[in-house]
């Protein structure tokens, strides 16, 4: 049995590519007796002298590349010496139709990957931007800014999402404390009766006036209803405060260019700014007629 016998044999049987026969010698040592195809020296490899022939499939690496071996003693004659056949299989060779599979596999992994990544940055986006916004807005409201904290509130969310139930509800309660805000401003600077300036933001307004043009002239007149505490008395306090509203209507005719404020109960304050003493006296003669009318 030589090379070419053991070639044809395989060619003509399911035999692998990698066949060696070795013989066992007296002396315990192995001596190769034929290869097939392809020399891969597994016998050199692993029968070594008084080695076990390895009869289970073992993985073992002959020359840099891995191999599935086993080892099948023959039958023989009675006289003939021991005979084994090593079976090689290698496993590059088993593993390369899985290649493709494996690589095809891990294409279509890294794609949905990719876009897993994509989808959860819109996500996180579309999630994130309108809370930043809303986090703005809040930051806006408690630095007092409403104008630009409504704009912020509208954030471009669809009504059913909760995102945008949220920021309909942060819009609808800033705009009701801006409101609230407002109202409260108002109140504090102003006569409920009369609608006018009262007395402290006429203060203010006059200390702001005189700081701008500190050498410039200015007149404050002092408009008193006298008999006022008589209407209360026996008209009562409406009537007494339809006196009110109608004398702080009147004064915005004779008075142009001041400021109307309520001082007291009883007394308006008409701030002339840039007015000499003549035009206070002008301005006041004027007062004076306007409430002359019953």
């Amino acid at each position: 049995l030589d090379d070419r016998l053991l070639s044809q044999l395989q060619k003509q049987s399911t035999l692998p590519k990698r066949v060696e026969l070795a013989s066992l010698g007296k002396d315990g040592r192995w001596i190769l007796l034929a290869h097939g195809n392809e020399a891969t020296g597994m016998a050199s490899s692993l029968l070594a002298p008084r080695a076990t022939l390895p009869t289970q499939p073992d993985t073992v690496d002959i020359a840099g590349r891995e191999y599935v071996v086993q080892g099948v003693w023959l039958d023989r004659a009675e006289r003939s010496a021991p005979v084994a056949a090593l079976l090689g299989y290698s496993v590059d060779e088993a593993l390369r139709p899985y290649r493709s599979v494996a690589l095809a596999w891990g294409a279509l992994s890294l794609l949905g990957l990719l876009v897993g990544l994509v989808g959860t940055w819109f996500i996180a986006r579309s999630v994130s931007r309108p809370v930043e916004r809303l986090a703005a807005a809040a930051r806006r409201i408690a630095a007092g800014d409403y104008a630009l904290a409504d704009e912020a509130a509208s954030v471009e969310t669809p009504v059913r999402d909760e995102l945008g139930q949220l920021a309909s509800a942060f819009a609808s309660m800033s705009r009701s404390i801006h409101e609230r805000e407002a109202r409260i401003l108002y109140q504090a600077g102003h006569d409920q009766v009369t609608g006018l300036s009262n007395r402290a933001a006429a203060e203010a307004e006059i200390e702001r006036a005189l700081a701008a043009q500190p050498d410039a002239p200015a007149a404050l007149l002092m408009v008193g209803l006298g008999r006022l505490p008589d209407i209360i008395k026996t008209l009562g306090h409406e009537v007494c405060d339809r006196v009110m509203r109608q004398a702080g209507e009147r004064l915005h005719e004779p008075v142009r260019g001041g400021g109307i404020a309520r001082a007291t109960d009883a007394q308006f304050s008409v701030f002339l700014p840039q007015a000499n003493r003549q035009g206070a006296i002008a301005t006041a003669f004027r007062i004076v007629e306007a409430l002359s009318e019953p």
